[in-house]
């Protein structure tokens, strides 16, 4: 039952505005429409003047056959279709005058968010710009750094030291150092957190591995050691520049925080006391110098959100130059 009332202040119709706004945008075309067609019915339809006047004349016609005969006279007609039509024609002259400012305001305002869409853009490549030589120097900072610990503890062509940080439930390659060109070769940014051995230096703060089997001399025990331990597939190790066989790994902390990993591997036959050594003297370095190791990786933090952040920003200016220019269709 309510559905039937549609109208006043229960009802929701938008009936008469919809009727409203449709006369208002096309009553000056429909001005002119019936002022022609009111010249046209007087023109050829209508009655001419002896008609008119024969009618009013007579004293036993009514009221309403005086008004229809003056309403059908010619020359009514065409009066009133004149002014009918000069009014729509008027109208129609105004309306066209607002519609080219309305016109030229559209353009202006474009050509303005044209001038600032290009601003935008010049403004966004020049911060990529900036964003990635800052991130290029942080790395060259921290390159400078392991490389130094890597002369300090006079490491050879078969050792490479990497740092990681943990980022988004990764282990993200921060930097990476090794006399050997080949080995110091960077191939993957992002390793899982929950696999391998740098997750186990991770998890557990320090970890070495000195049971493997050189690669070189078993390389089926090797595959078995490093399925078996660390769930290494034997096609994910022939993917791997460096095939190490020893690895020592220390977390970097801030407070109880793990913020990244130190990884030293090695491939070289050195005896097993030379080797430990080495992990002892990593592990002093990195307790002596850990503030600037967790500076280094919160830096390193921050520019990749910088540029997560940046990259979003940028999408959401493209869409909001999108939105704006979808507006003036």
């Amino acid at each position: 039952m309510k559905n039937i009332f549609i109208f006043g202040f229960t009802g929701k119709s938008n009936f008469f505005q919809e009727k409203a706004n449709f006369l208002k945008h096309y009553f000056y075309q429909a001005s002119t429409v019936v002022g022609t067609l009111f010249m046209t019915l007087g023109a050829d339809f209508a009655n001419d003047s002896t008609i008119t006047k024969k009618v009013l004349e007579d004293t036993n016609t009514t009221i309403y056959q005086d008004m229809s005969a003056i309403v059908s006279n010619n020359w009514f007609l065409l009066v009133i279709g004149l002014l009918f039509l000069l009014y729509g024609t008027i109208g129609n002259y105004i309306d066209n005058k607002e519609l080219e400012k309305e016109n030229k305001k559209i353009q202006s305002k474009e050509l303005k968010i044209n001038s600032l869409n290009q601003q935008l853009n010049s403004t966004i490549e020049d911060n990529e710009q900036l964003m990635s030589k800052l991130q290029e120097k942080h790395q060259e900072l921290v390159e400078n750094w392991i490389k130094n610990l890597y002369n300090n503890l006079d490491l050879i062509s078969y050792d490479r030291l990497t740092i990681y940080f943990v980022q988004s439930q990764d282990l993200n390659l921060l930097a990476r150092y090794s006399s050997n060109p080949v080995i110091r070769e960077i191939h993957n940014q992002r390793f899982p957190i929950n696999t391998g051995v740098i997750s186990l230096c991770w998890q557990h703060g320090e970890y070495k591995e000195i049971e493997c089997p050189p690669f070189e001399e078993e390389q089926d025990k090797y595959y078995t050691h490093m399925k078996e331990k660390y769930n290494y597939t034997k096609q994910k190790i022939d993917s791997l520049t460096m095939k190490s066989h020893r690895f020592y790994g220390v977390s970097i902390n801030e407070a109880d925080n793990r913020l990244g990993v130190i990884l030293y591997e090695s491939n070289d036959k050195k005896e097993l006391e030379k080797f430990n050594q080495i992990c002892d003297k990593i592990g002093r370095y990195c307790s002596m110098y850990e503030s600037y190791l967790s500076k280094f990786i919160q830096d390193a933090i921050r520019l990749d959100r910088l540029s997560q952040i940046r990259f979003s920003n940028q999408s959401v200016d493209d869409d909001l130059m999108n939105e704006l220019g979808g507006l003036q269709s």
